[in-house]
């Protein structure tokens, strides 16, 4: 099925299983897949956003560069930033430049790294042309080389399943998983050169890139020409159903 996104002008392909005619959304399909952060399994869903790049700036990198460099508040050490705009504006910056592990939780999260967090964000947005007092554009992450951690359940990831590792941030509030905008942005982050995504992240052969987040791992495909252009870049994810019962009235 193919939707048209009114927020970016952008077109989103999606490829469900049907049986009889009609979504199959089966816990019990052969093609039920779990997602990290997301309780049990549900019929899987693979989107792909086509041409993603320049959703809301026109570019895919509006400040014209693969990274910039900004100042904290009572620091004179200039702090590098990525400003990629990909299905959603997003800021970058390595966790080894704020002196933070990127493998915090949401809860461990110092008061210090989320004001400078947002003073990197709104800096970026600044930089990228776009309102640095709204709070939903753009998003900030911090990322990381790929590295064991503790998750949120208390389970282990092994460095070794996962290319970076990533903490996003939305609303200033440090998300339990990544906002799957800003993983997909982060799959193309990784496989531009320059970028200080690319500079942590695992040398990837294929389009798929395997992001580590509190909850768990996501895996996003991120298809890039030749001459840099995002052709595309893919997902998957779960639906099922939220309701079911009747109705009666008088």
């Amino acid at each position: 099925m193919s939707l048209w996104n009114t927020n970016t002008n952008k077109k989103i392909n999606t490829t469900f299983p049907v049986k009889n005619g009609q979504p199959w959304l089966s816990d019990y399909s052969e093609r039920a897949i779990s997602v990290d952060g997301i309780s049990g399994k549900a019929s899987r869903i693979t989107v792909d956003y086509l041409e993603p790049g320049g959703a809301r700036t026109g570019k895919l990198f509006p400040t014209g560069n693969k990274f910039d460099a900004v100042s904290l508040p009572g620091s004179d050490e200039p702090v590098r930033i990525t400003c990629l705009d990909c299905t959603n504006p997003t800021v970058y910056v390595q966790a080894s430049s704020l002196h933070v592990p990127p493998t915090l939780l949401p809860d461990e999260f110092f008061s210090t790294t989320l004001q400078q967090l947002e003073h990197l964000r709104t800096s970026g947005a600044r930089l990228m042309g776009l309102d640095p007092t709204a709070q939903s554009q753009p998003k900030i992450a911090i990322v990381g080389p790929p590295t064991g951690y503790t998750m949120i359940s208390g389970e282990q990831m092994e460095g070794s399943s996962v290319d970076l590792v990533i903490r996003a941030l939305s609303m200033q509030q440090p998300h339990r998983a990544v906002p799957m905008t800003v993983a997909m942005a982060t799959a193309v982050a990784a496989r531009v050169p320059g970028t200080v995504v690319h500079d942590v992240s695992r040398r990837v052969t294929g389009e798929e890139v395997r992001i580590g987040h509190p909850s768990g791992k996501v895996s996003v495909g991120a298809d890039i020409a030749g001459n840099g252009k995002v052709v595309a870049t893919k997902v998957y994810q779960t639906a099922r159903f939220l309701m079911r019962g009747e109705v009666y009235w008088e």
